[in-house]
């Protein structure tokens, strides 16, 4: 029973060690920020506070800060837009390569170095010979853009992070996910083993927009809604609302008609605020915690009726609501100039489970159990299979290496102890009955002796 466990204990390992996963932190820690926020605390912290990671690129390893850009589509190094940088210095890597020096690509130029993604537990995987769009010349701090955004453009064309790894066969699925792990941690997973006929999943397109009404459309990941519910109101309207996916946003984008139905929601409860006007043309609700009918908000709930799944997603108090000493903030906030759609981030993530596929441009919602979302059991039941590699390029970095000696000395300990247990049980067996044995041909040798002596004095 005990080498059965160890067995499943390491299979699971194997199966946990088989994903290709990538680490990311919030940029700005939320389990340190203040317990009384204020309205610039609240923006930084919970609205525009990006998920980073450590990508170690050359050799020697140079470490230089990759930020989710889930808008975007390609990955590449780029000098714009970083909340955080560091100096890339290609002479100093003993494997810096110019894929091309002849050509320069759409958005800069093409690279070719070794590079270490930040991954889970320390499991490093290394990749030599990397290709890497550079999309400046390399003399100023650099950032990585790690988009996951469906294509929109067709000259970034097979600049994403899968097309990449796929390519070069590093992964074989193109189903990844977010797997939020607390409030400053996520791990973007990918190479998920998953069927479509999997009925755990009810699988849809993502939403269609338009660059302009006259243009050609293009894909995003989201949903489309047709109504929603704001406790008893109702709200049904004469086209779809569209909802587009950010998970970098600790908030929802809610569109100008809702605002004016959560103000109408509000003074028919007899609570009266007014919408607070930020330098980065948002407005933002602050409940005081003095205000006059604020305990009525514990019972809110927002619901979005989804057509195709035939799903109500819902999302109550907890999950709209930022509770501080200094009062309430409501995450659902409004963009200053008019908006038709929504942007769904971190608080809807947080309950819903979803999977896409970055080929056939698909998404997955486990309808069944959205709580799955919180545990590790659905990873490793889609992902039912020691997933081997064998790729001159790539190879098992010196952490990862140590992890798995780590595991199989443990393995050997524990075999160890388990034939040991055996033995000692078996050698107890054994030497019980030889026991009997002796203790038999004692009592023989003593009735005989004794029989002698009898004799002897007759």
């Amino acid at each position: 029973m005990s080498f059965k466990l160890f067995f499943l204990v390491f299979q699971v390992l194997n199966i946990i060690n088989s994903l290709f996963i990538i680490k990311f932190k919030r940029f700005l820690s939320i389990n340190a920020e203040s317990q009384n926020m204020n309205l610039e605390e609240f923006i930084n912290q919970r609205i525009y506070n990006i998920y980073e990671t450590d990508i170690y690129l050359g050799e020697p390893s140079q470490i230089i800060p990759g930020f989710l850009k889930s808008y975007e589509y390609k990955f590449y190094l780029s000098n714009n837009y970083c909340p955080k940088t560091e100096y890339y210095y290609k002479d100093k890597s003993k494997t810096f390569l110019y894929e091309d020096s002849k050509n320069n690509y759409y958005i800069g130029i093409k690279i070719m170095d070794s590079l270490i993604f930040n991954s889970s537990n320390n499991n490093e995987i290394k990749i030599n010979n990397f290709t890497i769009i550079v999309d400046n010349d390399l003399k100023s701090p650099q950032c990585f853009h790690i988009g996951t955004q469906i294509l929109i453009k067709s000259d970034e064309k097979d600049t994403n992070i899968m097309d990449i790894l796929h390519k070069k066969e590093i992964i074989k699925s193109y189903f990844y996910k977010y797997k939020i792990i607390n409030n400053d941690e996520l791990y973007l997973i990918l190479d998920l083993n998953i069927d479509t006929n999997n009925n755990n999943y009810k699988f849809i397109k993502p939403i269609i927009n338009r660059f302009n009404p006259s243009s050609q459309t293009y894909q995003k990941w989201g949903l489309v809604f047709e109504k929603i519910r704001l406790n008893n109101y109702n709200y049904e309207y004469s086209e779809n609302i569209k909802a587009e996916f950010d998970i970098n946003y600790g908030c929802l984008f809610g569109s100008s008609d809702f605002k004016e139905k959560f103000e109408k929601y509000l003074k028919d409860n007899d609570i009266y605020i007014e919408d607070k006007y930020s330098k980065m043309e948002n407005y933002i609700y602050f409940f005081d915690k003095n205000i006059k009918g604020i305990e009525k908000l514990k019972n809110i709930e927002l619901v979005f009726y989804h057509r195709e799944l035939n799903f109500n997603f819902t999302l109550n108090y907890d999950d709209l609501f930022l509770e501080k000493n200094n009062g309430l903030y409501f995450l659902v906030i409004f963009d200053y100039k008019t908006r038709d759609d929504w942007k769904f981030g971190y608080p809807f993530f947080k309950k819903y489970n979803f999977i896409f596929n970055h080929d056939s441009k698909i998404m997955g919602f486990n309808y069944q159990d959205p709580s799955l979302n919180n545990d590790f059991g659905d990873i490793i039941n889609e992902n039912n299979r020691n997933k081997k590699k064998s790729n001159s390029d790539i190879y098992i970095d010196d952490k990862k290496n140590t992890k798995n000696i780590f595991i199989i000395i443990i393995g050997l300990i524990f075999l160890i102890i388990v034939i040991l247990f055996f033995g000692v049980f078996i050698g107890k067996k054994i030497f019980g009955v030889r026991k009997t044995k002796v203790n038999e041909l004692l009592e023989l040798y003593d009735y005989s002796a004794k029989s002698t002596e009898n004799n002897i004095k007759i």
